[in-house]
Order: C-alpha cells, then structure tokens, then sequence
C-alpha cells in the first residue's frame, strides 16, 4: 500500500533551547543514529521528513541508514504513527522525534 509522501509531516517534542540527554547519548550506540538523532532534534515542526535528505546529510547508503533508524525506533526516540480516513486508506505519516528514553 503506497504511502502518499506529499501528506508525510513531522512531530517533536517543543522545547525553547537545543539540549540533549547524557543518557540518550549514551544509550545510542552508532554514530549515524546519534548524528541522525540530533539532527531531527534541531529541526523546525513543520519540516517534512524526507529520506533521501537525511541519506545525503550524512552521506549514507541505504543499509546504514535503515540500520541507525532502526536503532533509534528500537530505543523509542523515533517512531511512526499512520493516519488512516474513514474507509482505511493511508492519508498521513507521522514521524516522531522525542528528546528522553522512556524510563526518563
């Protein structure tokens, strides 16, 4: 089921400064996720994520940087959430950046 990229937006936590947690630093083990990471942290809310400007950022193929996301999901820091209408249909993504580990 495609996913309309168009209606793709971004969430993240609103704080009034740029800071980042000793412990999420610590818990994020490849240097593509923590650079990831802390650049979706800088980021304005109404960016629109896009993968391929992440890939080129960092200059990532596409294993590295499926592998960092995938360890950034894993510890919770990112996440996605399908927005669906009436009849089932996919009219949104959501990505979600958040600034804590859950067991913060």
């Amino acid at each position: 089921m495609p996913i309309n990229k168009e209606k793709e937006r971004f969430v993240q936590e609103k704080l009034p400064f740029e800071m980042v947690s000793r412990d999420v630093v610590h818990s994020i083990q490849s240097p593509e996720a923590l650079a990831i990471w802390v650049y979706l942290m800088t980021l304005p809310p109404n960016w629109v994520p896009r993968r391929e400007q992440l890939r080129e950022r960092f200059d990532l193929g596409r294993a590295r940087y499926g592998a960092a996301m995938k360890e950034l999901r894993e510890l919770g820091l990112v996440w996605d959430a399908i927005v669906r209408d009436g009849q089932g249909k996919i009219i949104e993504k959501v990505m979600t950046v958040q600034a804590l580990l859950d067991s913060q």
